[in-house]
């Protein structure tokens, strides 16, 4: 499965303004492919996008990430090369999700905050989109988040 990890909204507005964003805005992403039974490699943040198959533009062994282009769009440029990618697997991939994906734990044992999971199901009810759970192994578990 290909998740689209949103590590930085903690530096934005919020996390439902950063997942609203994820979905209106057009340009490529940078996502990561995760194998059951092994987990992620990325490991700081609790919130993604399961990514549709059919989104895939391109496989890449190793880290990418994404920089602003003066006239729109984004550039999307590698941080190491392919040869020293040992097993972590980034994908180009356009903005097409089907659910959100939630860690039981971040580094450092975190959790999702009570907060967090407001937005979520916000954002879910609003794009009529399922909540799975991530294991350390990168198993999902379908939930059903309910408003207190």
């Amino acid at each position: 499965m290909i998740i689209r990890w949103l590590g930085a909204y903690g530096r934005g507005p919020s996390l439902l303004k950063s997942l609203e964003w994820e979905m209106k805005d057009r340009s490529h992403k940078c996502a990561e492919r995760v194998y059951k039974g092994k987990g992620p490699q990325v490991e700081h943040p609790l919130v993604g996008l399961l990514v549709k198959g059919s989104a895939v533009v391109r496989r890449w062994s190793g880290d990418v990430y994404s920089t602003p282009r003066r006239h729109g769009g984004v550039t999307l440029r590698r941080t190491r090369d392919e040869e020293s990618a040992i097993s972590h697997n980034e994908y180009w991939v356009r903005p097409r999700y089907s659910a959100v994906v939630i860690k039981s734990r971040g580094c450092s044992g975190r959790t999702i905050s009570q907060k967090a999971l407001l937005d979520i199901y916000t954002f879910c009810e609003s794009h009529k989109l399922p909540v799975y759970r991530m294991h350390k192994d990168g198993s999902l578990k379908e939930v059903v988040l309910m408003r207190k």
